[in-house]
């Protein structure tokens, strides 16, 4: 039985975007923002898709820039992609009952809501490890774009 001696070839499965999906960027791949990524969508439509790359965590930490959060355990912030310098967002598993305005992006996972109501979930002291993720900027494309890209670029 011959073995495959190519352990550089990158096979991927024909799963269409979505909502919800997770994106692995392939292992080679050069772009800084996305080398070695795992990338949510938030949206994904005719118009084009939405996304933040989950694990690039920064030195930033949210408490320094909310007053009433500088007492709390310090919460991290992740760049979540190259669009929207300056602009924070936050996904989260504590649903709409918790969060008013939160966007469902799939089972159990919502997108940003009501800030002002999050910052006093916090602090009255209610954990979020685990439970909250901020983001600074996202990652776009533009109509069709990912399609190409994840046929030009497997694993991605």
């Amino acid at each position: 039985m011959a073995a495959d001696n190519n352990i550089f070839t990158i096979k991927h499965n024909d799963v269409l975007p979505s909502r919800g999906s997770l994106l692995i960027s392939e292992p080679f791949l050069q772009e800084a923002y996305f080398q070695r990524s795992v990338i949510l969508l938030v949206e994904h439509n005719k118009e084009g898709s939405m996304s933040f790359v989950l694990n690039k965590q920064t030195d930033l930490i949210v408490n320094d820039f909310f007053p009433g959060l500088e007492h709390t355990p310090g919460i991290p912030i992740y760049l979540g992609g190259p669009v929207a310098p300056n602009k924070l967002f936050f996904i989260h598993s504590l649903g709409e009952l918790i969060i008013p305005c939160s966007m469902p992006i799939g089972e159990n996972l919502y997108f940003d809501g009501d800030f002002e109501v999050l910052k006093e979930y916090i602090q009255s002291g209610y954990n979020i490890t685990d439970k909250v993720k901020f983001l600074l900027e996202y990652s776009r494309w533009e109509k069709d774009s990912l399609k190409t890209r994840l046929t030009a670029t497997p694993g991605l």
